[in-house]
C-alpha cells in the first residue's frame, strides 16, 4: 500500500473512548462506506453480545537483534483500559511483557526473567503502545470500530476505507484493506516509533495471511507486523509474525 494514513487532529471529530455495550445489529453500519460494511458484517454475527475485554494466546516469531525467535504469549485487551502483552522467547531465554495501561505505556524484556536488558517507558513509550492499542482493538476486537463508540469511517476506493479511532485524549487513523467477502488484508498507519535510526512517525502495518473463527467473531488469526509498510523498507522493518491460539471474552 503505498499511499499511508496519517496521525493527527481535526477540529469536527471529538476524541472519546466510551464502554462498549450491548449487541451487534446490522442497521448499526447505516450511512458507512461499503467496504467497511462489508468488513464488519463478516467480522461479527448479527445479534453478537460486544465485548469490552478480551483475552489472546498466541506464539510466532520475533525479530531480536535481528535474529527471528520462537515465542508464545498471553494477551488481555481492554478497550476502556488498554493492553497487557506477556511473552516468553526461546523457550523462556528472554521474557518480557508489554502494556497500554490507564494512557501509560511501558516495555520490560528480562533474560530469563530476571536480568533486564531493556527496560522502557515514558512519553514515546506511551505514543508508541496507543498505536498498538488502537490497531490491536482493529483487528480483535471489531466492535471498537463501530460509529457508536465514536469511530468515523471514509471511503478510499473499493477495497480500503478510512477509520479515525478515539483513545487517550486524542484519535488514530487506520486505513484498512478488505477483500471482498470481508477478511481483513492488511492494516496500515502511521505509528510513533523509532526505527533505522529514524525516531517520530513512521509508516507501520499489518499483513493478515489468515483467518478463523472464534465464537460469534471472525478475525485474523495469522500474520505479519512491521515497520515501514508500504516502502522498500517494509523487509527489513518486519518483525513480528503471529499465530493466534485462541480468543475470548473476559
Amino acid at each position: 500500500m503505498k499511499d499511508m494514513v496519517t496521525h493527527g487532529g481535526s477540529a469536527d471529530i471529538e476524541p472519546r473512548t466510551g464502554e462498549i455495550r450491548g449487541t451487534f445489529e446490522p442497521g448499526q453500519l447505516d450511512g458507512l462506506p461499503a467496504p467497511a460494511v462489508t468488513f464488519l458484517r463478516h467480522a461479527i454475527a448479527p445479534g453478537s453480545p460486544l465485548p469490552r475485554r478480551i483475552s489472546l494466546t498466541m506464539h510466532g516469531h520475533i525479530k531480536v537483534m535481528g535474529v527471528w525467535l520462537p515465542f508464545q504469549a498471553e494477551q488481555v485487551i481492554d478497550h476502556a483500559r488498554g493492553f497487557w502483552w506477556t511473552a516468553n522467547v526461546a523457550r523462556g531465554l528472554l521474557r518480557g511483557t508489554d502494556s497500554f495501561d490507564h494512557d501509560q505505556g511501558q516495555t520490560r524484556f528480562a533474560v530469563g526473567g530476571r536480568l533486564p536488558i531493556l527496560v522502557a517507558d515514558g512519553a514515546e513509550v506511551t505514543r508508541s503502545a496507543l498505536g498498538r492499542f488502537i490497531a490491536e482493538q482493529a483487528i480483535w476486537l471489531p466492535g471498537s470500530l463501530l460509529p457508536v463508540n465514536g469511530t468515523h469511517w471514509s471511503a478510499v476506493d473499493r477495497d480500503h476505507a478510512d477509520a479515525t479511532v478515539p483513545g487517550s485524549g486524542t484519535y488514530t487513523h487506520l486505513r484498512i484493506g478488505i477483500e471482498s467477502d470481508g477478511a481483513v488484508r492488511d492494516l496500515a498507519m502511521s505509528r510513533w516509533g523509532r526505527s533505522c535510526g529514524r525516531v517520530g512517525w513512521i509508516p507501520f502495518g499489518m499483513v493478515a495471511d489468515a483467518e478463523a473463527s472464534y465464537g460469534n467473531f471472525t478475525l485474523v488469526s495469522r500474520g505479519r507486523v512491521g515497520w515501514w509498510y508500504g516502502t522498500p523498507r517494509w523487509p527489513a522493518g518486519e518483525f513480528f509474525r503471529f499465530t493466534i491460539d485462541d480468543v475470548r471474552p473476559v
